[in-house]
Formats: structure tokens, C-alpha cells, sequence
């Protein structure tokens, strides 16, 4: 696994046994769990507004990038079947109408149910606005918002991809 973000996920996968903590080849048959980790770039491609730097401090997109952010997966597999998978966001925070996208889509496209996937967002003041936001927040002009629409939807599948 590289340590930069990527665009595409790239999965490793080690398994363990948890209750004596050895770790163990994947071709060993009776670990008790199998987990992976899967990152994927979401740093935006175009100028948006940034979460946590309230309007009028900054009133217009910003295009500059200091430092990538990703969306990260862990996911987990018993060896009676069940598993999860954990993501977390480099954003300030996901609503619940994203996290249902991305649930619906885990289940339809992936058949996780949604009460296998935990979402979180690492609450980083210096990541995009994701949709919805309260719009006296930030001051966002009319003509910015379809960025942000296309930001949020990339964020959506690309929290779904990392998987």
C-alpha cells in the first residue's frame, strides 16, 4: 500500500487471530479475521468553498490545495461470514442525507446493509463543503453551487469505490 492518495483503492489484506493477536498468512484457513484498508483521494480537481472557515472570513472557492484528503476503509471479515466495513472522510462532517446515499448504494451495488458500514469524517476545518450546508454559513454565491454538487457527489462514490 502507498502512503499517498490515489484515486484508485488499493486493498491489503492481513489476517489475524484477535485472541492471541498472532498475525498470520492469509493462506492460513483458520484466522478469525480478515481485514483490509483501502484508501482513495478526494481532494478536489476545481476552486470550492471551504467547511469551517465561516463567511465573511472567506467569501470565495479557494483552488489551492496544501494537503490531499482521502476517504479510508477498514474493513472486516469473521470467519462465520459476518463483516463491516469502517470509513472515514477527510471533511468536516457527513449529513445523514449523504450517509444514506452512500448506505443505499453499499447495499445495492455491494450488498452491504447499511448497518454494516460505519461512516465518520475526521472534522478537518480546512476540507470542502459537502451538501447540505447552511448556506448563511459560508456565503456561497449561486454560481458556486454546482461545484459543490459535483464535490459532493464524487465524495459519495468515491466512499463507495474505496470499498
Amino acid at each position: 500500500m502507498r502512503n499517498k492518495c490515489n484515486s484508485q483503492p488499493e486493498m491489503e489484506n492481513l489476517e489475524i487471530d484477535v485472541a492471541g493477536l498472532d498475525v498470520m498468512s492469509p493462506s492460513e484457513r483458520n484466522a478469525v479475521w480478515s481485514v483490509g484498508v483501502a484508501v482513495v483521494d478526494i481532494t478536489p480537481q476545481e476552486p470550492i468553498h471551504l467547511a469551517g472557515y465561516g463567511y465573511p472570513d472567506r467569501p470565495v472557492p479557494t483552488g489551492i490545495v496544501a494537503h490531499p484528503i482521502a476517504v479510508k476503509a477498514f474493513a472486516m471479515r469473521h470467519k462465520d461470514g459476518s463483516s463491516g466495513i469502517f470509513l472515514a472522510a477527510d471533511l468536516i462532517g457527513l449529513s445523514a442525507e449523504v450517509c444514506g446515499e452512500i448506505g443505499r448504494r453499499c447495499e445495492e451495488e455491494l450488498g452491504f446493509r447499511r448497518d454494516q458500514v460505519m461512516l465518520t469524517a475526521t472534522h478537518t476545518h480546512s476540507g470542502p463543503i459537502v451538501k447540505p450546508f447552511n448556506p448563511c454559513c459560508y456565503g456561497v454565491a449561486p454560481e458556486n453551487l454546482p461545484a459543490i454538487d459535483r464535490y459532493t457527489e464524487k465524495v459519495i462514490a468515491s466512499s463507495v469505490a474505496v470499498i
